[in-house]
């Protein structure tokens, strides 16, 4: 008799744990997912993506122009936009080749450029892009002090704040150049490493000179 009762109270146990499985299991298949509800709705809002720049070649360089964002970029045509996870963008030569298949070290080249495109067009005033903004005002202050990888540059018609990385280790840098612009903030990142570091800083020259900001002094 009391072996029956323990049977039958094991198996209501696992009646009832299979239950709890069910309906967690349930419940998690219909949960919404947090990745792409940050991807299709607060991602959209607040940066650029791929689907959001046209391309246009002429004279062997590919212009790439969004209105959202009111910038156009100019690099050389075996240069290519590419689209990254959640939708952001980098611009990498076609000759890329990555230093190893660390998806965290995908931007470090054995060979070719990579250069990150970061654009947040829904910034407020916040403090970040107010310490950029005092950093470019203050040019002066910035250029005389005793910091040599952190300096206000001049782009022709736009001025950005440009912070360099040094990676002994690798061999190589990251450059930083960031542009605010009101309630956008433009961020590109170039990582100079492999045998083509010199030839990739000075493409990423030639592009910083190809920006076109619209309205870059201007209100929204």
């Amino acid at each position: 008799m009391k072996k029956k009762i323990i049977i039958i109270t094991l198996s209501l146990m696992i009646v009832a744990v299979g239950i709890f499985v069910i309906r967690d299991y349930i419940d998690y298949i219909n949960q919404k997912d947090p990745f792409k509800e940050f991807k299709e709705d607060d991602f959209r809002k607040r940066f650029v993506s791929f689907s959001d720049f046209d391309a246009s070649e002429k004279d062997g360089y590919v212009t790439y122009a969004s209105k959202k964002a009111g910038i156009s970029l100019q690099v050389h045509d075996d240069w290519e936009l590419v689209e990254e996870d959640f939708g952001f963008v980098s611009l990498k030569s076609k000759d890329f080749i990555p230093l190893d298949n660390d998806w965290i070290k995908k931007p470090l080249a054995s060979e070719g450029c990579w250069v990150e495109v970061n654009i947040n067009i829904a910034r407020d005033s916040d403090n970040y892009q107010n310490m950029n903004e005092e950093y470019i005002k203050n040019e002066q202050y910035i250029n005389n002090d005793d910091d040599p990888n952190e300096q206000v540059i001049d782009l022709g018609s736009i001025k950005a704040l440009e912070s360099i990385t040094e990676v002994k280790d690798l061999d190589g840098k990251i450059s930083s150049v960031t542009i605010p612009n009101n309630n956008i903030t433009y961020k590109f990142d170039a990582y100079f490493f492999g045998k083509d570091k010199e030839r990739c800083e000075n493409d990423f020259n030639i592009f910083l000179s190809s920006l076109e900001i619209k309205n870059i002094n201007e209100k929204n």
